[in-house]
């Protein structure tokens, strides 16, 4: 390199936007060559590649910002070193580099500072350097890589990817996963190969052994051109791109692997429908054996056999085993539901599970009222427990109650448990509360007619009455029964008290004592005081017709208005005591027979009449 060349491209270098770089003295001349200004377009594409390389490095928990500004000082540096220098590449195809030691050591960056990683390490200036090349459009393009140990710029050109050669990637089709061309690799799916290239090339191409092409059009994204091929078939290919000039790039051999048969194998037993059930003999354990066989692959060949029974498991590693060795499991554990999972991997991550799903159980007896039910639970008031603490594998419900009664408690088995008919269907037997012999009658009350409905009877225990109320005077059957949680201390339900409505009371007052004898019948009048409201009596009394002492009852003939009905009452005073005097007549004669002589006492048939009129003997004498 022309040393004059070299100093006067170092003098004339200016870079105020970064501190590590050195500022020359020389003025520039005026005006911009074409050089510098397609270095100026170039670097703003560069940028922008260091700006989608970053999104990678910050998933590394680097500081990305930090070594763009970096590689921008750098490519500032190395792109104005290639112009003023005139160190370009010339040809298609043709790459320059200048190192970072080199800028450094010859005073393109100040020397009394240092090239660090964001946490102080110096840089490796050895590695980390500023290229050149000239594409097919004879477009001279500038990059940087930089080598900082916990980061490194990762772009194609950095990569190596500045000629004809196709920059190739690999993923499984469906998945996304990373697929490696390392021609060792196996995947399960298609696999979709993307290439790409920094160079003006038309199409990509895969080709297999036969010849068969799978092609696609290279299209320009983000100053990179790419494409995708779909692979369906594992086999050896040739890959390689063509340009609209002619030009072919130099073919590159690859394998893929692809397998997309999943793995087999066979469980000895598997039940019905994948379904067995062992029952403990013996305590609450059991024992699950079972044998795993026929594990094969004919293709990419067994990578893993894994089992897992609860929490135990145990996973064997094979390498290019197209057929496994059989194994048995045989384990004891308690009563419980177990999934017995058994998987097989091949080496394209292909798997093959299979589940067989166990119940280990135990039987228990169906409980009876007899064995479960408590004795002598007598009605309180309160909820009482039915049954006594329920037998292993057993869960009672319904069996709490208050009222007396006679009840269906449900019996349950719990998990893993089930009755000895070999069913888990809910049984059922009845318990029963007894009612309390506490319960009493009751009273009559004491009431007397009113004219309205009155209640017969009160008082009592846990009991109600029928046929408890009456209006009229006179007597009453009530019954009285318990409630349903009661009975009386002789075990009966039902009893009857004999009641009464009293007759009311109604003084008489009388008027007249003395009568003379008139031939009618005669004795004093009798009134009686009101009755209830609303009803007045009507009296009537013995007479008498001949002259005498006698005594008059009183008595009620009829009711008028409310219940009408004269046996609601009792009259007071009800007799009285009178005189019919003798009544002195006159009599009349009114017609004779015979003779009368003076002096002779004669017989004589006359007619009289009293006055008075009376019945009765009558004598007569003449004078």
């Amino acid at each position: 390199m022309n040393e004059d060349k070299l100093k006067k491209g170092k003098k004339n270098l200016e870079n105020k936007s970064f501190s590590l770089l050195k500022k020359v003295g020389k003025k520039r001349k005026k005006g911009f060559t074409i050089v510098e200004l397609l270095s100026v377009i170039v670097i703003l594409g560069i940028v922008l590649g260091i700006t989608i390389t970053a999104y990678v490095n910050i998933n590394r928990g680097v500081d990305v910002t930090y070594y763009k500004t970096v590689e921008q000082s750098l490519l500032t540096a190395g792109t104005h070193y290639y112009s003023y220098t005139d160190d370009l590449p010339s040809v298609f195809g043709d790459q320059k580099t200048i190192t970072l030691k080199y800028l450094v050591d010859n005073g393109y960056t100040e020397e009394e500072q240092k090239i660090v990683d964001s946490r102080g390490k110096t840089c490796d200036l050895s590695k980390s350097y500023v290229g050149a090349y000239k594409d097919s459009l004879d477009k001279t393009n500038y990059y940087v890589c930089l080598n900082c140990g916990e980061y490194e710029t990762d772009s194609l050109p950095c990569n190596g990817t500045t000629n004809y050669r196709l920059n190739m990637r690999a993923k499984k089709r469906n998945s996304g996963e990373v697929y490696n061309l390392d021609g060792k690799s196996w995947s399960g799916e298609d696999v979709e190969i993307t290439f790409e290239t920094l160079n003006d090339m038309k199409e990509a191409i895969l080709e297999d052994e036969s010849g068969n092409q799978k092609k696609c059009t290279l299209e320009e994204k983000s100053e990179v051109k790419s494409c995708s091929v779909i692979v369906d078939k594992g086999g050896k290919y040739e890959a390689y791109a063509t340009g609209s000039n002619g030009v072919t790039s130099a073919k590159e051999e690859i394998t893929i692997l692809i397998d997309k048969t999943a793995p087999t194998f066979d469980i000895e037993n598997r039940g019905v429908n994948d379904k067995i059930e062992i029952e403990a003999t013996s305590g609450l354990t059991a024992n699950i054996t079972n044998r795993v066989k026929n594990i094969n692959d004919s293709e990419s060949g067994i990578k893993t056999v894994e089992y897992s029974l609860e929490k135990r498991s145990s996973k064997v590693y094979y390498k290019n085993v197209k057929v496994a060795t059989s194994f048995d499991i045989n384990q004891t554990k308690e009563i419980e539901k177990y999934n017995l999972i058994v998987r097989v991997e091949n080496n394209a991550g292909l798997k093959t599970e299979k589940t067989i799903n166990y119940e280990l159980y135990k039987r228990v007896p169906a409980p009876t009222a007899e064995g479960y039910c408590k004795q002598g639970v007598v009605y309180t008031g309160n909820e009482q427990e039915l049954t006594k603490t329920p037998g292993e594998g057993l869960i009672f419900t319904d069996n709490k109650k208050i009222n007396a009664g006679s009840y269906a408690v449900t019996a349950k088995v719990k998990d893993n448990y089930r009755f000895a008919d070999n069913t888990t269907t809910n049984k059922t037997f009845t318990c029963s509360i007894a009612k309390a012999k506490t319960a009493t009658t009751g009273n009559c009350n004491n009431i007397t007619y009113n004219g309205q409905s009155q209640t017969l009877a009160s008082g009592g225990t846990s009991i109600s009455y029928q046929n408890n109320a009456g209006t009229n005077a006179g007597n009453y059957t009530v019954t009285v029964n318990t409630d349903s949680n009661h009975t009386y201390s002789d075990s009966t339900t039902s009893k009857t008290l004999s009641c009464n409505i009293k007759k009311r009371d109604v003084s008489v007052v009388w008027s007249g004592t003395s009568f003379t004898y008139n031939g009618q019948g005669q004795a004093p009048t009798p009134t009686a005081s009101s009755g209830v409201s609303g009803e007045t009596l009507n009296l009537t009394r013995t007479t008498n017709t001949n002259a005498g002492n006698y005594t008059s009852t009183a008595s009620i003939a009829s009711v008028s208005g409310g219940q009408a009905n004269k046996n609601n009452y009792n009259l007071t005073g009800a007799t009285k005591g009178y005189t019919i005097a003798k009544q002195t007549p006159t009599l009349n004669l009114s017609s004779t027979s015979g003779i009368a002589v003076k002096g002779v006492k004669l017989n004589i048939t006359a007619s009289v009449t009293a006055t008075p009129a009376a019945s009765g003997s009558y004598s007569a004498t003449s004078s």
